[in-house]
């Protein structure tokens, strides 16, 4: 066999083979897109439930110490939005108090018709509630 300078060990490609990257990639691709869609609405969905799980927890908080249920309502709806609710239970004979936020989902998560994301938190109640609270910005 015969080296030459323009030899190449590797044979060029042949013409019936140009494009089989393409049409490879082009396979591919939507399978690629389908699963980073998929990462992005998974990390939505764990921050939407991080957010409500805080929002819960304010709630409670605001609960154990003495704030009415309208307000406490009000709170929740500045924080998330007019699509939140929040229910209030009195747990342990009165002694601490949960609430449960709940909110519809956001991203992708809303394909799924009737779909809602919820968080609890509880806290020991330190007082009755009171009356008329004043709430101002996000400390009560």
């Amino acid at each position: 066999m015969k080296f030459s300078p323009t030899w190449c060990a590797v044979p060029s490609a042949l013409p019936r083979d140009r494009g089989g990257i393409t049409a490879e990639w082009a396979l591919v691709l939507p399978a690629v897109i389908l699963v980073f869609a998929a990462v992005l609405s998974a990390v939505g969905v764990m921050v939407q439930q991080s957010r409500l799980d805080a929002v819960a927890a304010d709630a409670a908080r605001l609960a154990s110490i003495g704030y009415s249920s309208p307000s406490i309502t009000e709170h929740v709806v500045d924080q998330l939005g007019e699509a939140a609710a929040v229910s209030l239970q009195s747990r342990a004979s009165g002694v601490s108090v949960c609430a449960v936020v709940s909110s519809a989902p956001s991203g992708l998560a809303t394909l799924v018709e009737g779909l809602r994301a919820q968080g609890m938190a509880c806290a020991l109640r330190e007082s009755e509630p009171l009356e008329d609270p004043v709430v101002s910005g996000d400390s009560p």
